[in-house]
């Protein structure tokens, strides 16, 4: 179920979202395992060993609308990047792919959550117009993002 409901969000909004693992228990509690996004190049963008939380609305996943529980992300990174010769960075490209002018049908993507809890994650900015290397990073980074939500290319914390 979960592989065919990225396999739709891919396909609908042209993303390339990746799970290596699955773990869904009866109770709507689950457990995602190596999520890899990619960016318009193919590159990592957003990578999480591990994913855990709760699905609220099941009924709502097969219309792209994501509620869940609380996100407990582990171990993983966001790495924006302004590619050489292009002016905007790859998670706003990924961002806008959600906007609801991009897809054929009428349902915007949304995602929702109270809390994302971030345990040993790193940042990445990098600027190949500028720079090869970072220019700015961060790891082991723990927090909260509290009343996280995308609606379409709109993302609020």
């Amino acid at each position: 179920m979960a592989n065919a409901i990225t396999a739709s969000v891919n396909k609908k909004y042209g993303t390339h979202i990746l799970i290596g693992k699955i773990d869904l228990s009866s109770l709507g509690k689950v457990v995602l395992e190596d999520v890899l996004i990619q960016d318009h190049h193919l590159d990592s963008l957003i990578y999480v060993r591990e994913a855990k939380t709760s699905i609220l609305n099941l009924r709502g996943m097969f219309q792209s609308d994501f509620h869940f529980g609380t996100i407990k992300l582990s171990d993983g990174f966001l790495k924006m990047r302004t590619y050489k010769n292009e002016k905007t960075n790859n998670l706003t490209v990924f961002v806008r792919s959600f906007a609801a002018d991009t897809v054929s049908s009428e349902k915007v993507f949304k995602l929702q959550t109270p809390l994302i809890e971030l345990e040993n994650a790193g940042y990445y900015l990098f600027d190949d117009n500028k720079s090869e290397n970072p220019v700015v990073y961060y790891n082991q980074i723990y927090g909260r993002l509290e009343d996280f939500s995308i609606e379409g290319p709109i993302v609020k914390t």
